[in-house]
């Protein structure tokens, strides 16, 4: 029941992190202007979030869900930010940091990348951070500890089938190792 609560909570807060998200896209798009006339004024009608005063708190904590629920796309998450390997910055190479920052790149007159370039960095940020949400109500998330559940109950039996058997060495190496690879893998989720 206790696990039931800790996902419950998990999952509301998930779902409060994401509406956070879709208020600062709002204030965002306002902030660089990538939004008609018609909407600008719509906006500003909102109560937004400053973009630049909320943003780091909800990456950190969108990082973390990430980390935890998706851990193949956090270097895409991580990047979108900041992009440790650029050799020059160009609409591309353009992260929300530079954004932050107020970084500005031109080439003569000509604008190259600015604030705008950060718009479509948070909206693969905030899609990923929707992608975590779809995959915890996704019944593949679960496959993973139900086989590993599965193969350890496997384990577990052979070991009492040893210890019936009078192996008690064997049946307590067996136990040792199920126990270990289960406490491996609580801590990779933990990390």
């Amino acid at each position: 029941m206790a696990v039931e609560s800790n996902l419950t909570k998990f999952k509301d807060g998930l779902k409060n992190l994401i509406h956070e998200g879709e208020l600062l896209k709002l204030s965002l798009a306002l902030d660089v202007k990538v939004v008609d006339s018609k909407m600008e004024k719509k906006l500003r009608e909102l109560k937004l979030p400053m973009f630049k005063e909320n943003y780091e708190q909800w990456y950190s904590l969108s990082m973390q869900v990430v980390k935890q629920v998706l851990p193949d796309r956090l270097p895409d998450f991580i990047k979108q930010y900041k992009d440790e390997k650029r050799k020059q910055t160009d609409f591309l190479t353009y992260g929300i940091s530079d954004y932050m920052i107020g970084l500005q790149t031109t080439r003569g007159l000509q604008v190259i990348a600015d604030e705008k370039a950060a718009f479509p960095k948070f909206e693969q940020q905030l899609n990923i951070l929707k992608s975590a949400q779809s995959r915890l109500e996704s019944s593949l998330f679960d496959m993973l500890e139900i086989l590993q559940a599965d193969l350890f109950d496997d384990e577990l039996d052979s070991a009492t089938e040893l210890c019936k058997k009078g192996f008690l060495r064997g049946a307590g190496a067996v136990a040792g190792v199920v126990l270990e690879k289960h406490l491996s893998h609580v801590c990779t989720n933990i990390i």
